[in-house]
């Protein structure tokens, strides 16, 4: 572990290093959502209806940008890392 970072990374490997910034994303959306939530659940269907949410976001998101042609790329993106900070939570909250 350098610099306080989760993991390091070889700044001459691209995919690592965004990887390294989405993960740095994610793990701003947990702590976002245990803020905004802090009892969360340890009901696993619960975590599922809950990423399913999330999910269904993605796909609205897609669904207008189809119908309407509306900007999607900043929208998705949201989206996709809301879901995976629930998919994190989950992992988190059921210690799994």
């Amino acid at each position: 572990m350098t610099n306080g970072s989760i993991v390091s990374v070889n700044p001459n490997d691209n995919a690592a290093f965004e990887a390294k910034f989405y993960a740095t994303k994610l793990v701003a959306e947990v702590m976002r959502a245990r803020r905004v939530w802090p009892t969360g659940t340890t009901e696993p269907l619960q975590h599922l209806s809950i990423i399913g949410e999330e999910f269904g976001e993605c796909q609205r998101v897609m669904n207008d940008a189809w119908n309407s042609q509306k900007p999607w790329k900043e929208l998705l993106a949201k989206e996709l890392i809301q879901t995976g900070a629930m998919c994190i939570r989950a992992l988190m909250e059921l210690k799994l």
